[in-house]
């Protein structure tokens, strides 16, 4: 378990952010799995491919929000996924983007 400030931060980012509509939440390894696991296929998802999984989720959940969380530090890869999905991110994370 974690402190309850975290689960406190946890919950206040939800409600600012989502307030009470659903969401899916992303969590897109890529700088360390993109060498540890590229020999286990479907493990890796290229931009493209999330996207293209997530909006699949979204449509069939009829949910309009997602959260990222992701380990990801290539601009372009970033900037197409901001793009497509507008997922909300969770501090430094989102200052990164701005």
């Amino acid at each position: 378990r974690f402190e309850q400030g975290t689960y406190r931060a946890a919950r206040n980012f939800v409600e600012e952010t989502f307030g009470s509509e659903p969401f899916i939440s992303i969590h897109w390894r890529r700088t360390d799995f993109l060498k540890v696991r590229r020999t286990q296929p479907g493990v890796l998802q290229s931009p493209e491919d999330m996207v293209r999984h997530a909006r699949r989720l979204m449509r069939r959940h009829n949910i309009k929000h997602a959260y990222l969380a992701t380990d990801n530090n290539i601009h372009a890869e970033m900037s197409y996924v901001f793009e497509k999905l507008s997922p909300a991110r969770y501090g430094a994370a989102t200052a990164a983007q701005d």
